[in-house]
C-alpha cells in the first residue's frame, strides 16, 4: 500500500526510539529498524524492476452504503 510504504520511508528513527524506549529493549528496537530496512529494500528492488505503478497501490475504502445488502435470516 502506497501510504504505508511512504510512511515507513519517512519514519524518524530517533523519535520512534525515544517514544518506544520504555516498552522495547535496545535489542528489540534494533531488530525493528533492521526489519524496516529489509522491507524498504525489498520494495525498492520491486519498484526498480517492475515500476511503482505495478507494485504499489492506494487503498480506497468502499463506503458501507455500496456494500452488498445482507439477507434476512429465514423466519
Amino acid at each position: 500500500e502506497r501510504n504505508l510504504y511512504h510512511n515507513l520511508q519517512s519514519l524518524d528513527e530517533a523519535a520512534t526510539r525515544a517514544r518506544l524506549k520504555d516498552y522495547l529493549s535496545t535489542y528489540e528496537l534494533d531488530a525493528l529498524f533492521k526489519r524496516r530496512k529489509m522491507i524498504l529494500d525489498h520494495y525498492a528492488k520491486l519498484i526498480a524492476d517492475k515500476g511503482e505503478e505495478h507494485v504499489l497501490y492506494t487503498f480506497t475504502e468502499v463506503p458501507a452504503a455500496t456494500a452488498a445488502p445482507s439477507t434476512p435470516s429465514g423466519n
